[in-house]
């Protein structure tokens, strides 16, 4: 409780120009990537700053929830997974899109519940563990579902550091790639998912730089 982090101070009010500035970052790995670079997911971390702001880590998970059920709505079933389970994921997974989408604009406690309940459903489709050397790790079968399940953790969660957690949880687990032929998680085959999320970080601080030219945004928007 007592462990001071550099987020524990408060972040500072989010501005167009540290988006662009993460977001540009983010480019240069990208550029390397499709050089034939390969990294480690910590060059993910830079997101955890922009998502300590409740409002872009609201709209990242949502956009990332999003994205993970067109693609779950668009891929094949493995063949491991029962016709009806795979439909159950698909299903649950656009109830908690469709859950998200009616709390953020609308909060209320009855939005709320539903959400939590939304995401009770979701984890207990996939709440089987099983034991390893190091503890015991959770099986996922859909990684799609789980991601729309860490887009509402992260929505709900109250604080800087734990929206900073889930948001980096969320781009790491969207652009990883596991792929025969190289040895790190973020390689060539992740370019395509980390173009998406930097055009998404591009879109938001043109988002916070047109609500600074907004009238009224000295009074509302400081610093935007």
């Amino acid at each position: 409780m007592g462990r001071k982090t550099g987020l524990s101070a408060g972040p500072q009010p989010l501005t167009a120009a540290t988006v662009r500035s993460v977001a540009r970052a983010l480019e240069g790995v990208l550029a390397e990537l499709q050089g034939g670079a390969e990294f480690q997911l910590t060059r993910m971390t830079r997101v955890k700053r922009l998502c300590t702001d409740q409002a872009a880590a609201e709209a990242f998970a949502l956009f990332i929830a999003g994205r993970a059920l067109a693609k779950l709505e668009h891929r094949e079933r493995p063949d491991s997974v029962s016709p009806e389970r795979w439909e159950q994921f698909i299903a649950l997974a656009r109830d908690g899109v469709a859950r998200l989408e009616e709390f953020l604009p609308g909060r209320s406690a009855e939005n709320e519940r539903a959400l939590r309940a939304q995401r009770h459903a979701l984890y207990q489709a996939q709440s089987e563990h099983k034991g390893v050397p190091y503890g015991r790790v959770r099986l996922i079968v859909c990684w799609e579902a789980m991601q729309v399940e860490r887009a509402i953790d992260c929505v709900l969660s109250r604080w800087p550091e734990e929206r900073a957690r889930y948001g980096y949880e969320l781009a790491s687990d969207y652009v990883k790639r596991y792929d025969p032929g190289a040895f790190r998680e973020l390689n060539w085959a992740s370019a395509a998912p980390l173009a998406e999320i930097i055009g998404f970080w591009h879109g938001y601080a043109d988002s916070l730089a047109a609500a600074a030219r907004a009238p009224g945004a000295a009074e509302h928007g400081k610093g935007r």
